[in-house]
């Protein structure tokens, strides 16, 4: 029962012989997002679909200190040459009397992207010269960039967490 609901996990599950690196087993989900076959990757080390050595050493060292690891954010390659980003967990475990690890991911190729897009717009606002500020839902500031400081004369201290009201004078007419 219990090979029944990982093999139809809606998420990669891999079981790899600890020491060895062996695949020991893999489900669908793992042969889709590595874009290979089941049979393909069985027996296979494991270690070789890792893009960076260094990370394969941060996981062992985890694993053989604390027995897992959570939240790991890894590159692996595919046969083909390709590259994915994933999140990944594991466990040390004992499978058919084999010292083994439990490991599940998530493809996270979406986020990196989105991450690397967010991070060139913020740098972006950072070097306008045109003052900027973003306010939330409520009318609260939440971000201005320099420009904004120099242009009112304000410490971003004085600015966040207020409102744009800040701004008035109380000089000029309303209109």
């Amino acid at each position: 029962m219990f090979k029944s609901m990982l093999d139809y996990a809606p998420f990669p599950v891999i079981i790899t012989d600890f020491f060895f690196f062996f695949v020991l087993y893999v489900n669908q989900a793992t042969a889709d997002a590595a874009k290979e076959s089941r049979s393909h990757l069985l027996y296979k080390k494991a270690v070789e679909y890792w893009v960076d050595k260094i990370d394969r050493d941060i996981y062992i060292s985890e694993l053989n200190k604390k027995g897992y690891l959570d939240n790991f954010e890894v590159r692996f390659r595919r046969k083909d040459g390709s590259m994915f980003w994933v999140q990944m967990s594991a466990t040390r475990t004992v499978c058919d009397k084999r010292d083994a690890a439990f490991i599940v991911f998530v493809n996270i190729d979406k986020q990196k992207q989105l991450m690397d897009t967010l991070k060139t717009h913020v740098v972006a606002m950072e070097c306008a010269a045109n003052g900027i500020m973003v306010t939330d839902i409520n009318g609260v500031i939440t971000y201005v960039n320099n420009a904004f400081l120099q242009i009112t004369g304000f410490d971003k201290d004085e600015v966040m967490g207020k409102t744009p009201s800040i701004l008035k004078s109380g000089v000029h007419s309303q209109s």
